[in-house]
């Protein structure tokens, strides 16, 4: 990966498709390149999570109010309202520690919250757009963005080695639907961003 691309950025691709083990990578290679420290989902404590969820609440209350709009007129196309809203949590994490200071370069950042929410969601492509816009233009988010794939086989052995290991991932591609779904997700992310000169940069993890 070239290291003029990582700085304020954030990773975003499928769960399990390598996105902290490219971070990892870039941290030990590239560490004397990086302007700013990099920041994984799993490192981060709790009591900053909680600070952070409390600091997103308070600075963006439109996002909440648009969220639960869409959960009330949404909610027999939601595929689980615990995970809706447990991603939700996560977006205004994301969100209040963006805003707390300079954050680095994320693995799990406000665009993979964004498509957590939507991957819990059976909208059609223009309602799905239509949240994006309302989430980003609420945040105002301000960061390089960089697309992380691998291919099928690969991911799909990576993917069953967490389950094997009984990692805590909870979009568990049991069959293929959820799968095609969450690939669609990140295609109509990454539409938006092309449609809205977003920076995206692309990178293919072996």
């Amino acid at each position: 990966m070239d290291a003029n691309v990582i700085g304020k950025a954030e990773l975003l691709g499928l769960p399990g498709v390598g996105k902290t083990h490219v971070l990892n990578e870039v941290d030990k290679d590239l560490s004397i390149n990086l302007p700013l420290p990099s920041h994984k989902a799993a490192e981060r404590k709790k009591l900053n999570k909680t600070v952070n969820v409390l600091r997103g609440g308070l600075m963006f209350p439109n996002l909440i109010f648009v969220l639960v709009l869409n959960f009330l007129k949404n909610r027999k196309k939601i595929t689980s309202g615990l995970q809706y809203f447990r991603m939700v949590i996560v977006l205004l994490e994301r969100s209040g520690e963006v805003n707390s200071r300079q954050v680095g370069t994320s693995d799990e950042g406000i665009y993979q919250a964004i498509w957590g929410i939507l991957f819990r969601c059976r909208v059609p492509v223009i309602e799905e757009m239509n949240l994006l816009s309302k989430i980003l233009s609420i945040l105002s988010v301000d960061v390089d963005l960089i697309f992380i794939s691998s291919s099928k086989k690969v991911h799909f052995n990576r993917y069953l080695n967490r389950l094997d290991q009984r990692c805590n991932d909870f979009f568990e591609f049991t069959n293929m639907q959820n799968y095609l779904h969450g690939r669609h997700v990140l295609a109509v992310i990454l539409t938006y961003c092309k449609k809205n000169d977003i920076s995206v940069s692309f990178f293919s993890n072996p």
